[in-house]
Order: structure tokens, then sequence, then C-alpha cells
């Protein structure tokens, strides 16, 4: 039998508290005594408080890059509607789309490749 140590620092910080608490329930009498100092208690606090504000930063960040997100479509939309004006309004001059702050890309298309014929069973 092993005792698994977590990897995961929430859980790493729950069984530093569970240690603590039957720690104190032993008292004087805990065989873990000369192991429970003063700075491992204040690791273990900070870990569990690391660990609330690093969940607190992680919603508010989901949240955030989902507000982000909507406004982005809402700019792209804009963006895309000047650069069809702008591209209609002057259709013999693309650059003109830089005085906007377009990146304009004067390489032609390339091709699509032609699809590879089926070679026949027989082959």
């Amino acid at each position: 039998m092993r005792a698994l140590v977590p990897e995961n620092p929430d859980k790493k910080g729950k069984l530093g508290d569970a240690i603590l608490t039957k720690h104190a329930a032993d008292g004087p009498e805990s065989i873990i005594v000369h192991l429970v100092k003063d700075d491992i208690k204040e690791s273990i606090d900070n870990l569990n408080a690391l660990s609330r504000r690093a969940d607190e930063l992680r919603r508010e960040a989901e949240a955030t890059y989902a507000l982000r997100n909507l406004e982005s479509k809402k700019v792209d939309k804009f963006i895309r509607s000047v650069r069809d004006v702008v591209n209609a309004t002057f259709r013999d001059q693309p650059k003109k789309l830089t005085e906007y702050g377009f990146e304009v890309n004067e390489a032609k298309p390339k091709a699509k490749a032609e699809k590879k014929a089926k070679p026949d069973k027989d082959e």
C-alpha cells in the first residue's frame, strides 16, 4: 500500500489542512509535532489563498475573453464593411485601403491545385 501525494496544488493545500487538523486534534501527543512549524503553516495558508485567487482570476479572465470576443465580432463587421465600401468606391485603386490602415497583399491568389485523377484499378 502506498499513500499518494497529490500533484494538484488545490488538493495539496487541502491535504495540508487535513494534516494540520489531525495534528491539532492530537495535541501534544501528535507524532508529527517536530514537523509542524510556523513556516509550513504559513505556506499551507499561502497555497490555499493563492489557489483561491488563481480560481477567481481564471473565472474573471474567462468572462473578460467572452466580452472581448463579442466586441471583436462587432468590430470585425465594421472593418469588413469599410473594406468593402473602399474597394467598391476605388475599384482600380486597391492601395487606397492602406490610407485606412489596411495591409494590402498585391500577390495574385494561387490557383487551386488540380485534383489528381484517380488511378485505374489495373495500374
